[in-house]
């Protein structure tokens, strides 16, 4: 069983008093009894803060029961990860997860083997969100059902965003370090339960409300105005204009046809898009010479020359939807069955490695645009490559395509946000359209090269979105023969760092120097494997690097930036590592390393 927040530890023990004194320290004095084998208590308890939250991961290794009574200060959703445990409390009763209220006595039994996910919520925080949402003060102490079912509907996303900030806290990838993505995710998670999860609050909560007077909604945008750089939430906004959260959100909608927080988003989207407009490009710029030539090829162009070189070869060419009975064939009738089937369905066939995929979701709406006409950059050719925080990325490129040279344009916006805005783009014309549109607004120096830009053909233009993977590398066929994955269904990355073709190059160099070096010896799962570590040497920090960037910026990432934008030593090693992003783990993904580098360069 994975041990969650490893990286967290707040103790292990084997004795029973330490136990309960620590997990006490944490929670609240409690009874903590054995009801079977001394011998196997071994108790880990792992925790992280997230403002007024605290998820935790708890094992006590043995049979126990814990009784704390009223929990008084605080809520606790428990959710089993394995064994069995049963929850009492309030006069009910259960075997799953539960919802624990500080008013409501609770004693429980816990299996040996049954590790749970602990969600505390500090009542305090419950009680006055609940507040904001009711315009009005509370009557009652608040009692949840205690039932939780996180296999369906809202609980299982609910879910989904406790397991987002367990695997964030596993990465340290500074997310409790990020305000506003605390107090947002703080935010879903209380509201949710408190909108949702049936409570004695439920039935007023979800009561028809008047909306809001026309005098608070124009009270309200300028306090959003005002503080759209602090991490507010509309619960602030409607303290600060005193009316309930859900009056503030009818009042918006009816008036003003969005919500506060989308009012919010546009006045930071503004402030940002000013600043940028107002701004000199050239302080905020790392440019570097590439250290060899660069190059890109549409695919269109060069995969029917490869198909050709294989049939110059003395191979066998077959246009053909391959299926998995398929592959059973070609096991039987060859020494080695390779797959490389991009995004295609038939890489499912490869087990998803969630140790090494941090994301479970696309992290970038995509959107690419092949043209013509783009004024040249007066000293040379490059890849201009451009960040925008909270809206994505856009990279630019010289390369060939079936009708010369051209330049290829990647958006990448961050989901749901402004960039996030090619999904109802009617044709190549309105492709191009939304193209300039984006580039106006959010990237107007690159924009300046844009006025004469024509799509090089209708199939210039491609969008989509598609969660970062790593899979397991080899599939194992109903046969029972193994089959070995290649390039994008073992290792899929988000385009955002332009590293596709080059890690597909570099996945065939590895496994065909593995070929030769094998000999007449059979290419079993466990030589697949071995290959596959071969590859993932190298394919590891492409894959680290590439999802750190989607990320928000860690202080010592804009460090290296800022002094890559002063020092063109530091700007040429920055600018050469996407040729090889392993230097990038020895000075720009560790902190540490980041800031001895940046020592050692200063003096």
């Amino acid at each position: 069983m994975e041990v969650l927040l490893g990286n967290r530890p707040v103790f292990a023990s084997t004795d029973l008093d330490e136990v309960r004194d620590e997990v006490a320290r944490v929670f609240c004095p409690h009874r903590l009894d054995l009801t079977g084998a001394a011998s196997l208590l071994s108790a880990r308890f792992n925790s992280v803060q997230l403002g007024s939250v605290r998820i935790s991961y708890l094992d006590y290794g043995g049979d126990v029961r814990i009784e704390p009574g009223d929990l008084g200060t605080f809520f606790l959703v428990m959710i089993p990860l394995a064994g069995r445990s049963l929850i009492r409390s309030g006069g009910h009763e259960l075997a799953t997860a539960g919802l624990a209220s500080p008013t409501q006595h609770l004693d429980m039994r816990w299996a040996a083997g049954t590790p749970k996910l602990i969600v505390k919520f500090e009542r305090t925080a419950v009680e006055r969100s609940l507040e904001h949402l009711l315009g009005e003060p509370l009557d009652r102490p608040v009692v949840f059902d205690l039932g939780v079912d996180l296999t369906a509907g809202w609980a299982r996303a609910w879910r989904g965003m406790a397991d987002l900030i367990v695997r964030k806290a596993e990465h340290d990838d500074g997310l409790t370090a990020q305000p506003l993505a605390v107090a947002h995710l703080e935010k879903a998670l209380l509201t949710s339960l408190l909108t949702m999860q049936p409570s004695n609050y439920r039935e007023r909560l979800t009561a028809p409300r008047p909306p809001v007077l026309p005098k608070v909604v124009r009270r309200a945008p300028e306090f959003i105005e005002q503080h759209a750089h602090l991490p507010i939430t509309t619960e602030d906004v409607a303290r600060a204009v005193a009316v309930s959260g859900r009056s503030l959100q009818e009042g918006f909608r009816a008036h003003l046809g969005r919500t506060p927080m989308a009012q919010l988003r546009e006045v930071r989207l503004t402030k940002v898009h000013e600043e940028l407009a107002a701004g000199d490009p050239a302080r905020h710029t790392v440019t570097a010479r590439l250290n060899a030539p660069a190059l890109s090829v549409d695919q269109r162009v060069k995969m029917p020359a490869w198909l050709d070189e294989v049939e110059r070869l003395g191979g066998k060419l077959v246009i053909h939807d391959v299926t998995p009975e398929d592959l059973e064939t070609y096991a039987a009738q060859h020494d080695l069955v390779l797959v490389a089937a991009g995004k295609g369905e038939i890489a499912s066939l490869f087990e998803r490695d969630a140790a090494r995929s941090p994301y479970s979701t696309p992290q970038r709406a995509l959107a690419v645009t092949y043209v013509n006409g783009l004024t040249p950059r007066p000293e040379h050719s490059a890849v201009c490559f451009n960040l925008l925080p909270g809206v994505g990325e856009y990279f630019v490129f010289p390369a060939l395509t079936h009708s010369g040279p051209c330049e290829i344009m990647v958006f990448e916006g961050v989901p749901g946000g402004p960039m996030d805005c090619w999904g109802d783009a009617q044709g190549p014309a309105e492709h191009l359209a939304r193209s300039r549109h984006v580039l106006e607004r959010f990237f107007p120096w690159e924009a300046e090269r844009c006025s004469g830009i024509e799509l090089t053909d209708a199939g210039g233009v491609l969008t989509g979105r598609f969660s970062p993977t790593v899979r397991r590398p080899v599939a194992v066929l109903p046969s029972g023969a193994p089959v070995l994955g290649v390039a994008d269904v073992v290792v899929l990355n988000d385009p955002i760092t332009g590293q596709g073709s080059n890690n597909a190059a570099k996945c065939a160099a590895a496994y065909l120097q593995a070929i030769l070096e094998r000999g007449d010896q059979p290419f079993d799962a466990a030589w697949m494997r071995q290959t596959f570590d071969r590859f993932w040497a190298q394919a590891r920090h492409v894959t680290r690097w590439t999802n750190a960037l989607p990320a928000p910026a860690e202080p010592h990432h804009v460090a290296i930036l800022g002094a890559a934008s002063q020092v063109p030593e530091i700007a040429s090693r920055f600018v050469n590592g996407f040729d090889d992003p392993a230097d990038f783990a020895e000075r720009f993904l560790d902190a540490d390393k980041a800031g001895a580098y940046l020592d050692r360069v200063a003096s």
